[in-house]
């Protein structure tokens, strides 16, 4: 399976310690050198900037430097990039978590999974035991913002009690 992924999955995966779910369920991710440029801003010792380090990160510079502009437009270097190369790779999924680069993905027909779509994969596959303490480090160490609507919704998803 081919897989791109903007910065927040690879970021907030990393905080929680999981980053290593992606090659477990995709072998090779795919990144742009803007979502390797935001992993490494936190500096040395912050969740993800050893990115460059993690073996099945794969390295992907967008050819049509017009779609990165017109795409930079609405969404951050990363996100305009990440889609960028989407359309001129067709991979068969983009792991991207913002919903304003989700609606733009779903515009261009390009398939998204955001962190916590990764997270019930996981569990579905057995890779991990359960999936609330996760999603309760994603939201009390990543600062990753979740509903507590979409919160339950993943537990019941996950055949987790939602108590």
């Amino acid at each position: 399976m081919r897989v791109l992924s903007n910065t927040s999955p690879l970021m907030a995966l990393a905080v929680i310690g999981k980053q290593e779910l992606l090659p477990a369920l995709f072998g090779e991710v795919v990144v742009t050198p803007a979502v390797l440029e935001e992993l490494e801003a936190g500096g040395p010792g912050a969740p993800g900037a050893d990115a460059r380090n993690w073996p099945w990160l794969v390295h992907y510079w967008p050819q049509n430097a017009d779609a990165v502009r017109v795409l930079a437009q609405q969404l951050d270097r990363g996100e305009a990039q990440t889609l960028a190369a989407a359309l001129e790779t067709r991979p068969d999924l983009v792991l991207l978590d913002e919903t304003i680069g989700r609606r733009v993905a779903a515009n261009l027909g390009v398939a998204v999974l955001g962190t916590i779509g990764v997270l019930l994969d996981a569990k579905r596959r057995g890779l991990i035991p359960a999936l609330r303490p996760l999603l309760d480090h994603l939201r009390n160490d990543a600062g990753f913002w979740m509903s507590d609507a979409l919160y339950r919704q993943a537990l019941i998803r996950a055949n987790e009690s939602t108590q």
